[in-house]
């Protein structure tokens, strides 16, 4: 026999043996090396793994301690957003109410009340436009548009037959 085939004998018998053996609480000699290695290995994943504890611990203090102050950051945020938001919509309503003043609305606040969001959107220029249609529809908003009986002068009005009653009130 040559060596290569003894040593596959070798091979076979020990198989043959480690299923013979197995679970009969033998034990092979080389195998003690394996297990001192394993052990070995064991014992340093072990402190690695108390490592990584020790260590998330630290993290989940310092998450702990970190999350009021997001909390509160957030909070800050949204105060603040809230805030920019009720400051322009002010300033969306005194442009609306200059422009309408301008325009010469008898009561620019009202006329600001017939403005929609999607109004402001544009700007001033917006609000113009859309004051200015509605000044086009609702022509009695205007101060210079009267609607009452004072709006005319029938004293001076040549048809008016009772025009010197006019004349008379006046004096």
């Amino acid at each position: 026999m040559n060596e290569n085939e003894s040593q596959v004998d070798d091979v076979q018998n020990q198989d043959q043996t480690d299923v013979n053996n197995e679970g009969a609480g033998v034990h092979d000699p080389n195998a003690n090396v394996d297990v001192a290695a394993l052990q070995a290995e064991i014992s340093k994943l072990r402190k690695e793994a108390a490592s990584y504890r020790t260590k998330s611990k630290e993290l989940q203090s310092q998450l702990a301690q970190a999350n009021p102050t997001i909390e509160n950051a957030t909070a800050r945020i949204a105060a603040l957003e809230q805030s920019l938001a009720d400051q322009k919509r002010a300033a969306d309503l005194m442009i609306a109410e200059s422009v309408a003043s301008q325009m010469g609305f008898q009561n620019p606040s009202l006329a600001q009340s017939f403005l929609g969001e999607t109004d402001f959107v544009g700007g001033k220029q917006s609000i113009a436009e859309r004051l200015s249609a509605i000044a086009k529809d609702n022509p009695y908003l205007l101060k210079s548009a009267r609607t009452d009986a004072s709006a005319h002068d029938h004293s001076t009005d040549q048809n008016n037959p009772n025009a010197w009653l006019f004349n008379l009130m006046k004096k």
